[in-house]
């Protein structure tokens, strides 16, 4: 017999179907417990007990009960690149949007179809992760396509400083710099072409989302 659990979960006391039964912790010897035991689920493993009956004046051989206690997912993290989310996660992946839980949708990488909010829950052995970090997501369609060949970031890599440029827009806008967690570090407006000192940033993945002509574009830069 096998009774699973995720860590820290609530466990529930042991049953056995016989009369006048003795639990124990070992499958010979000791003295048995008329009272079932509680099992603990802070540690992760395979506990095993044993249970038998007494009938009149004998005691049966002893059954095992196996607890096997096994450890939730780290909390994943998911990164956007235009409108595709991928999970930190290879594996166990179930994507939700505002709505719910997606159907279908269990790969690493998720296409989004629609704007909104996107998380991910990873699920391995029957135990659930926290949900990840959530991710809004606006489709850039064709137009908006077409302006990314306007827009420049270089360089890319960058070290210590970083130049947006956007050539065909005569107005200024709005643009703000994330990281991969969607947390905005860096807020401004350009006119034409803006330098960010990018000395002090941790190295990693960044996104730059501009507003140009009611249309949000994204591009990806690398902090060495």
């Amino acid at each position: 017999t096998q009774i699973t659990y995720c860590q820290n979960e609530t466990a529930s006391q042991l049953t056995a179907t016989g009369t006048n039964l003795l639990w124990y912790t070992s499958p010979t010897g000791g003295t048995g417990s008329t009272t079932a035991p509680t099992p603990l689920t802070t540690n992760i493993g395979t506990t095993s007990y044993y249970v038998s009956q007494i009938t009149g004046v004998c005691e049966s051989n002893r059954t095992q009960i196996n607890v096997v206690v096994n450890a939730i997912p780290e909390t994943p993290v998911i990164t956007q690149d235009q409108n595709i989310l991928t999970s930190s996660d290879s594996t166990g992946n179930q994507w939700y949007d505002s709505n719910g839980l997606i159907i279908g949708e269990t790969n690493q990488t998720f296409t989004v179809t629609a704007d909104g909010d996107y998380y991910v829950i990873v699920t391995e052995n029957g135990c659930s992760s926290s949900q990840s970090n959530t991710i809004n997501v606006i489709i850039i369609g064709i137009s908006e396509m077409s302006m990314l060949s306007t827009i420049n970031i270089y360089p890319n890599p960058v070290k210590n400083e970083l130049t947006v440029e956007i050539t065909n827009s005569t107005a200024k806008c709005n643009f703000e710099l994330t990281n991969i967690l969607g947390e905005t570090i860096y807020s401004s407006t350009i006119d034409k072409k803006d330098v960010i000192n990018t000395s002090n940033f941790s190295s990693g993945v960044y996104l730059v989302k501009l507003n140009i002509d009611k249309s949000t574009i994204i591009k990806r830069f690398v902090k060495q």
